[in-house]
Parts: C-alpha cells; sequence; structure tokens
C-alpha cells in the first residue's frame, strides 16, 4: 500500500520548492525595480520639458526674463536668478535666490498672490502691449509638483539685476542622487554655462536648455 502524502512536503520537496521560489525572486525583482526606476526617469523627463515649454512661451509672450530683482521675493546684486517647484531644494551647491522664488509666482499669474500687474512688473512690462505676460503657463498643482525623488525641480539662468539677458537657461531635476553639479549652479561671468558639465556624482541629473 502507497504511503499516504497528506502529512505534507518531504524535506527535498520543501528544499526545491524554496529553490524555484529563490530563483523566481532573483529573476522578477530586479525586472520590477528596474521598471520603476525607468518609470520614475521617464516621468521626470516629462516634466522638465513641460516647465521648458512654459518658459519658452513665457519668452515669446513678454520678450525679456522675468527681472529677480524686480519680482516676488527677489534679491539685488550680482549673481543668478534661481526658481524652483514644490519640494526640497537639490543638494551640490543649489541655493534659490530667495523663498519666494517658485513656480507658483513665476507661472500662475494672475493669482492672490501675484496679480497680472504683478507680473508685468516682474518682466519689465506693461499689461496690453505686443510684449506682455499671458500666461497662466503652468497649472497651479504642476507649478508645485516635485521630482519623482520628492527634490524641487529648478530653473538655472534667469535675469538679475547686473546678469545679462542673455545666455542659457537651464531647467533641472537632480535626478534619484537628489545633487546638481554645484559647477552648473556658478555663474561665470553673469552667465550660465552654455554646455551643462556632469561628473560621476551628477551624471543622473535631467536637464533641457532653453534659449
Amino acid at each position: 500500500m502507497n504511503r499516504s502524502r497528506t502529512q505534507g512536503f518531504t524535506l527535498i520537496e520543501a528544499a526545491v520548492a524554496i529553490a524555484v521560489v529563490a530563483i523566481l525572486s532573483g529573476i522578477i525583482v530586479p525586472l520590477v525595480v528596474k521598471n520603476l526606476q525607468d518609470s520614475q526617469i521617464a516621468r521626470a523627463k516629462n516634466d522638465v520639458q513641460v516647465i521648458a515649454a512654459a518658459v519658452a512661451s513665457q519668452l515669446k509672450d513678454t520678450g525679456v526674463r522675468p527681472q529677480a530683482a524686480a519680482g516676488p521675493g527677489g534679491a539685488n546684486g550680482s549673481g543668478q536668478a534661481t526658481w524652483q517647484s514644490g519640494g526640497t531644494a537639490p543638494l551640490g551647491g543649489y541655493a534659490a535666490s530667495a523663498a519666494a522664488n517658485t513656480f507658483t509666482n513665476l507661472f500662475t499669474a494672475p493669482t492672490p498672490a501675484l496679480t497680472a500687474a504683478t507680473a508685468n512688473t516682474l518682466f519689465g512690462t506693461t499689461a496690453g502691449n505686443e510684449f506682455s505676460f499671458k500666461g497662466p503657463y503652468l497649472g497651479s498643482d504642476v507649478a508645485i509638483k516635485t521630482d519623482p525623488w520628492g527634490t524641487a525641480y529648478v530653473i538655472l539662468g534667469y535675469n538679475q539685476t547686473s546678469q545679462t539677458n542673455s545666455g542659457p537657461i537651464w531647467i533641472a531635476c537632480a535626478g534619484p542622487n537628489k545633487t546638481i553639479l554645484a559647477a552648473n549652479t556658478t555663474v561665470a561671468a553673469n552667465v550660465y554655462p552654455a554646455v551643462w558639465t556632469t561628473t560621476t556624482t551628477s551624471a543622473d541629473d535631467i536637464v533641457v536648455r532653453v534659449n
């Protein structure tokens, strides 16, 4: 008479089952992680393109870059004017020009915080003229959006009092390591670098150039 199998797995059967599960996990888990990482990078690239389109539209409408010294929270003096979305500022030498230099203030006028008149002051333009602020250029929900890793998107290279109104504007995402290379946030001769420089510490930066 055959022995009943209701007593459970034998030791060999249990070992085989565990081995199969371990092998499948070793195959599936890396694929899941890679797909998650790829989707995060794809979302960040799309967000950066959307912000770049807003910057380009703003430049077309106003003909100039926003003057940070005249805008909300802008600081007088030399150096750069930088703006950021929601979330924590990236690491690596980045510092916002001022606490009020947010995408909400820059892109979503008219709002209670930034009227159309104030927006035109920000750009040195006049409402009703050929060149004037015709926003909003981003929805308020997009303006406060963080990247997939919880860090703020940033715009580098906007005009400030002693900065020229030329050179590239960079829209940057710090990427998974949440770090932007300090060299890319340092103004040389009051104009941001024409080429985005990466090293092993910032190779995952996601950037788009406007202008």
